[in-house]
């Protein structure tokens, strides 16, 4: 991971709050907010010239994965509380060959996809035995695995058990968004930057 000292967002009461979010009577250590990857108390640092960010605590060895894992975390709640998610076009195909040897291909549009869908419904962090997906999203009768890549994306073995159980899939690139981002950008990024 990229070592950031700048952290966006900071957690407060196992919710992700935006360094934008705090009023001037959070500043310092009155924030509230620990760092999403090692749980250690932050600082709102508000000053007046350099743009507002979440730090260590004085004392404290900064870790590696505070800005990445709080966007992580922060574009999950994002589509949780939302009950939104942007769904790719989703195409059932089958091949088969007919008694002259010809392959036949047949399609079947099952969701055109749009930036913005709205969900029926939006789980965290649900097991499904061997795999663990970001969330779970429920559009009519189809489940849905949404995988939030920041610094870890979907691999060959993982992808292979997608495949092997059948699994619907979307991964949300967030990898090169600016890590002094504004929840704005955020939103940006997880509903209009996805790839399938």
């Amino acid at each position: 991971m990229t070592y950031s000292a700048k952290i966006p967002y900071g957690l407060r009461q196992d919710r992700l709050v935006h360094i934008s979010q705090l009023t001037p009577a959070e500043r310092g250590d009155r924030c509230g907010c620990v760092c999403p990857e090692c749980r250690t108390q932050l600082i709102a640092k508000m000053g007046k010239i350099v743009r507002h960010y979440f730090a260590h605590a004085p004392g404290i060895r900064p870790c590696a994965g505070g800005a990445e894992t709080g966007i992580h975390l922060a574009a999950k709640q994002l589509i949780a509380d939302r009950k939104e998610a942007p769904i790719p076009l989703l195409l059932a195909q089958i091949e088969g060959m007919d008694t002259d040897g010809y392959k036949h291909t047949e399609s079947k549009v099952i969701f055109p996809g749009c930036d913005r869908q709205s969900v029926d419904d939006a789980k965290l962090e649900f097991s499904l035995g061997d795999i663990r997906p970001d969330l779970i999203v429920t559009l009519g009768q189809v489940e849905i695995l949404v995988e939030v890549a920041v610094t870890h994306y979907i691999d060959a073995e993982k992808l292979q058990r997608l495949e092997s159980r059948g699994l619907r899939c979307i991964e949300i690139d967030l990898g090169d968004i600016p890590r002094d981002l504004i929840p704005a950008d955020l939103e940006e990024h997880v509903f209009n930057y996805h790839r399938a």
